[in-house]
């Protein structure tokens, strides 16, 4: 077991001295790549340190020529993206459409699932764009079922969905509507990706991850809704879940949008502490689902799960951040793996503490030694427990 550190030639990879991070530019693993957040970030010899230059489109050209050149180390071609994530700052939204174009020229034609949203910052102050990228060798099948609420991918440079062998990857999902309320348009959502799944062959059972990015206006309504539609759509198996508001979503009338991931058939094995099964159930979810050779965790905060409360509440991103990998390192414990087998990490870290983050990497030393996952860190509106500075998210290659 352990990770597979995809090996960049630093001389392939001129942007950045890719020895000074604690994370590998990519994780690979029986044919499925998890690839860190790309920005338009590059070394500036005349200032002497890394800048990130240029509007958004600009910015996404710079991140997706690093995509590739970490794709190619791995014996795989941006052919093989099958999903990305563009986490965009409110200083690029107005231009975002620019970034369309962009993909079109790196990826042409090849389905894609993807989800956008607009977050506070990014931890590179002047980029206003993030990408962060998912590969899987193999053929890949577009799920789309058709219908009049499909006919908007037509002019999109995405897919409702992408599978490959048994797994699928959905795009993020919104129902935006100034009509309805957060239940109301996380119901319409949850339908759609029922009907995607279905075009794969898949059932709510087969999801094995559940991300929910949440808008500032449905910060108050979110929890009774998400319970809602957990106990409606998932009757049987509950999913790996991860939650965090965003500071908008693409759409200004969206409450709520929803990611999600499916194993289709297989062992399903849903990883449990015993003691944290009260406060599992009451936020419908389980720590872990792995399903086939991933191992997909529920985003870990400063919490004791044995009672529900945040520990750490003294605004020390330092050690809440040392609590949320010690629960990380307990939920792959029970999951018979170790945190060499993390292949990628996706942190969040709102903007009151943004200061400390630099805490992180000698927490991240503490956790992984010196071989380091993939990893993305991104600066959201806040978390959804206000008492919480910082959350982890985390899949396992297996």
């Amino acid at each position: 077991m352990g990770r597979n550190i995809i090996q960049v030639d630093p001389a392939k990879f001129p942007w950045l001295d890719l020895r000074r991070y604690t994370f590998c530019m990519g994780v690979e693993k029986n044919g499925v790549a998890y690839l860190s957040g790309n920005t338009g970030s590059e070394f500036d010899k005349e200032k002497g340190r890394v800048l990130v230059k240029g509007d958004i489109g600009e910015q996404s050209k710079i991140a997706w020529e690093k995509i590739a050149v970490v794709l190619e180390a791995a014996g795989m071609s941006l052919s093989d993206v099958v999903k990305t994530v563009d986490y965009i700052t409110p200083a690029g939204l107005a231009l975002y459409k620019k970034t369309g174009d962009v993909r079109r020229q790196f990826i042409g034609n090849t389905p894609v699932a993807s989800t956008g949203v607009v977050v506070h910052s990014l931890l590179r102050p002047e980029a206003h764009i993030e990408i962060q990228v998912v590969a899987a060798k193999g053929a890949k099948q577009a799920l789309n079922p058709g219908g009049p609420d499909y006919a908007k991918y037509a002019n999109l440079t995405y897919a409702p969905g992408v599978k490959v062998g048994d797994k699928i990857w959905l795009s993020g999902v919104t129902q935006p509507s100034a009509q309805d309320d957060t239940a109301t348009q996380e119901e319409k959502a949850y339908k759609h990706i029922e009907s995607t799944l279905k075009a794969g062959g898949a059932t709510f059972d087969d999801v094995v991850n559940v991300f929910e990015f949440t808008a500032p206006q449905a910060i108050l309504t979110h929890k009774d809704a998400k319970n809602k539609m957990r106990d409606r759509f998932f009757k049987k198996n509950k999913p790996a879940s991860s939650n965090v508001v965003v500071h908008r979503l693409i759409s200004a009338d969206a409450h709520i949008e929803i990611d999600a991931t499916a194993v289709v058939g297989g062992g399903r094995q849903e990883v449990m502490i015993p003691d944290w099964e009260k406060t599992c159930k009451e936020m419908r979810s389980v720590p872990a689902v792995k399903k086939g050779n991933m191992l997909y965790i529920s985003s870990q905060a400063s919490i004791d799960y044995a009672t529900g409360k945040t520990v750490a509440d003294d605004h020390d991103l330092g050690s809440q951040s040392r609590r949320a990998y010690k629960n990380l390192a307990l939920i792959c414990s029970k999951a018979g793996i170790s945190m060499d087998d993390i292949a990628y990490t996706l942190e969040f870290t709102p903007p009151m503490v943004a200061e400390q983050v630099r805490k992180l990497q000698e927490v991240r030393k503490e956790a992984f030694g010196s071989s380091f996952p993939a990893a993305t860190g991104i600066i959201p509106h806040r978390l959804l427990d206000s008492d919480q500075i910082f959350s982890v998210v985390a899949v396992a290659l297996v």
